[in-house]
């Protein structure tokens, strides 16, 4: 099983039936031409909006492994000799922007994409890392960093028990 990437995409274009459509790629499956490979699900968080002439959706979902090998036209899938579409023919064929970011927290990584038309804007892969505590689990949290070549602090971790090294701030800039 592969690991499990989450993302969030803004989908901006000048025509409504576009970012429809381009929803309905992201959702759709393999019988589908325009399909994106290994996409599990994109749901809308916030629905389609009119703001001065443009239409504008946020989707969040999952995939396999990361957006870049699901989403994106690359030599992986080449190789897997997948078909279907990516986001670069699609954004080109319906005249739209989108903004994606991910994390891949079994593979330690955050992504950020900017695709204006085809035309890859912004391609940014950060480090991401989730340490969990527990204090059933440690003496103390010095063995807990001892242990894991940490720094934290018990105030470091959220109410789950989580904290994070790395990553970047999901702030969309479409």
């Amino acid at each position: 099983m592969p690991n499990i990437c989450e993302y969030e995409m803004k989908i901006k274009g000048k025509n409504r039936k576009n970012v429809e459509e381009f929803i309905e790629i992201l959702k759709a499956d393999y019988t589908n031409p325009h399909h994106f490979y290994r996409v599990y699900d994109a749901d809308v968080s916030q629905p389609i909006a009119e703001n001065e002439d443009e239409f504008a959706a946020i989707v969040i979902g999952t995939c396999a492994w990361s957006v870049e090998c699901c989403m994106f036209f690359n030599d992986y899938r080449l190789k897997d000799g997948k078909t279907g579409s990516d986001i670069q023919s699609e954004t080109r064929r319906l005249n739209l922007t989108v903004e994606i970011f991910s994390k891949g927290t079994g593979r330690g990584f955050m992504e950020r994409y900017i695709v204006d038309e085809g035309n890859i804007i912004t391609d940014e892969t950060v480090d991401y890392f989730t340490y969990r505590y527990d204090d059933s689990e440690w003496d103390s949290i010095e063995d807990f960093n001892k242990e894991n070549g940490t720094h934290f602090t018990k105030g470091d971790f959220d109410e789950n028990g989580d904290a994070h090294i790395g990553g970047m701030e999901w702030r969309y800039m479409i």
